[in-house]
């Protein structure tokens, strides 16, 4: 540092645009040790304020390229003078039209690292052009007579993400293709999976537009990345399951998915099965957990490593990985689960009696929707809360403050209408198992209107249902089995909590016919999930058997006789478990 120092007053007045950045690149390079060791002292000071004088004077006669790397080190070294950022960003400006690829990208990088560490900076470090500066970069990526390598592709894209910048169209579309296109030419899975997850974020912007892409050109990067497994690393393998995850479920009513379920769920599958959970990070558990979850991918190995591995860092795992891991077990419906779910509830709850009072969850970590995830989970699955008195108590002290985060921090607004379904499920269950509710009323009003709202609203006939239904009428008629009532549609139970299919009743009894779609079961084999476990012990519970008509099987039938056949079956079966 003092050698660089001297170098720079000794020969200050022959410095040129080129000397200005080389040290600037020297500093740069050394960031790791400087900007941990000598953020702040005295030297590094006296050094950025001498290179700030020089920069006055000689940025406005930097190239692009000189520019950017200047603004590339300023953003490493955390650097927030922000009279140097803005001359960084003028020069450049001003010589944009023969930036190459590698420098827009540069400059790209930079900007968002330092809007992302704005907290720890000056709030100027970050410029208030940045969405001006950021559209330049992108039309100058994609009219550059070179084009750009995967590198500067993936950091171009991530680094709109790390902004909330959403390109156009045909930007987005012509930059993917770019990479699709090179894909044997040196790209790596690390530019495949911040691409791709680059536009997962994308999908969650204003403006945003399933047709901004092609769904050919987004699969054709998730089985190049697949092709290069053998490359990627944990973290890309991370990256990846998250973004493809999100890039299959529709961003908007209507809206048809960037990636198909069946092509996303093959891939997440291919992806996480070669995982080794134990080498992994707590948080690249928790995300390829939370992915796997959403995606309904299960397999026997998985979840048993993820409950072993959690449970060597489970003081150390933040609480947003907490509420993941607990989120997907549930939702894939994990034999374990009850286990793995106590497990991460218990230690929730330590952390919450360990915070300070004033700040409750917060100064724990957790938000509302955290504690609503935990909580659900261990409805979801099922735990024996009755014989389980300290899990009760551990759920009881998450519940009181989700209640106390409501009335306080929300001043009595509704929560996200999912942390409210899910706090009326877990009233559901503890409702059914005998236990007393733990919302406050008016909270658990709330709570209970929501979830009836969101089954009123989603409510609907498919295709797959119609057939069945048709059938059953035909069956009514038939000989061989006697209906007592005309089968009904969509009825819902006395309670109002759930809705069924169709309702039959057949010597006395309520039979809820439930024609189970894929999004009831696991990939790939076919098993019920959480959520259809817990709807089917619910329906139980108030006094229906339930009839699953799985549309695998149904599909499998080709004439109208095989499914009269099967449909008898399936009533016959459930009768005979009554031991009518």
């Amino acid at each position: 540092m003092q050698e660089l120092q001297q170098l720079v007053m000794q020969h200050t007045a022959e410095f040129n645009h080129i000397h200005l950045a080389a040290t600037f690149t020297r500093l740069g390079q050394q960031h790791a040790l400087w900007s941990m060791e000598q953020q702040g002292s005295s030297d590094l000071d006296l050094l950025l304020q001498q290179l700030a004088m020089i920069c006055h004077e000689l940025l406005p006669g930097c190239g692009a390229r000189e520019a950017a790397n200047i603004m590339h080190s300023l953003a490493k070294l955390r650097c927030d003078r922000a009279d140097m950022i803005k001359g960084c960003v003028k020069a450049f400006l001003g010589n944009v039209s023969n930036a190459q690829p590698k420098e827009v990208t540069i400059v790209m990088w930079s900007l968002a690292t330092l809007a992302e560490r704005r907290q720890a900076c000056s709030p100027q470090a970050a410029p208030p052009q940045a969405p001006y500066i950021m559209s330049t970069c992108f039309s100058r990526l994609c009219t550059s007579s070179e084009r750009p390598n995967p590198h500067s592709i993936a950091m171009a894209l991530h680094a709109a993400a790390k902004l909330r910048h959403l390109p156009s169209g045909q930007q987005l579309q012509q930059l993917l293709q770019d990479m699709a296109s090179q894909i044997l030419d040196g790209t790596l899975p690390r530019h495949i999976s911040l691409a791709l997850w680059a536009l997962s974020e994308f999908q969650q912007l204003p403006g945003w537009r399933s047709s901004m892409v092609q769904r050919e050109t987004v699969e054709a990067l998730v089985a190049a990345f697949i092709g290069k497994l053998g490359d990627a690393s944990d973290q890309d393998i991370s990256t990846c399951a998250l973004a493809v995850a999100r890039s299959s479920t529709p961003s908007g009513k209507g809206a048809p998915a960037v990636i198909r379920r069946d092509v996303a769920s093959m891939a997440m599958l291919a992806c996480t099965q070669g995982c080794h959970v134990a080498s992994l990070s707590a948080q690249s558990i928790a995300n390829i957990a939370w992915a796997r979850g959403a995606m309904g991918v299960y397999d026997a190995s998985f979840f048993p490593a993820v409950h072993a591995a959690v449970s060597e860092v489970l003081h150390s795992i933040s609480p947003q990985a907490l509420s993941n891991v607990a989120w997907a077990a549930a939702t894939v419906g994990y034999p374990g689960g009850g286990a793995l779910v106590s497990t991460l509830v218990g230690e929730t709850a330590r952390r919450l009696d360990g915070a300070n009072a004033v700040n409750g969850a917060n100064g724990a970590g957790f938000s509302h929707q955290h504690l609503s995830n935990l909580c659900w989970a261990a409805a979801i699955c099922n735990i024996p809360i009755s014989t389980q008195p300290a899990l009760a108590q551990q759920l009881k002290r998450l519940h009181d403050m989700l209640a106390d985060h409501w009335d306080v921090t929300l001043q009595g607004k509704q929560l996200e209408q999912e942390a409210m379904w899910q706090l009326a499920q877990l009233h559901i269950w503890l409702h059914d198992n005998h236990q007393p509710a733990m919302l406050p009323v008016a909270q658990l009003r709330l709570s209970l209107d929501a979830w009836k709202g969101n089954l009123k609203e989603f409510r609907h006939n498919s295709r797959l249902q119609g057939q069945v239904f048709s059938s059953l009428m035909d069956l009514q008629h038939c000989t061989r089995l006697d209906l007592h009532v005309v089968p009904q549609q969509e009825v819902f139970t006395s309670d109002g909590l759930f809705s069924m299919d169709m309702l039959a009743v057949l010597s006395g009894r309520q039979l809820a016919i439930e024609v189970d779609g894929p999004q009831h079961f696991t990939y790939p084999d076919r098993l019920i999930n959480g959520m259809t476990a817990f709807r089917n012990k619910a329906l139980t519970a108030r006094g229906y058997t339930v009839v699953s008509i799985p549309w695998f099987e149904w599909q499998a039938l080709h004439t109208h006789a095989q499914r009269l056949a099967y449909l008898d079956g399936k009533l016959k079966d459930a009768t005979q478990s009554l031991g009518l």
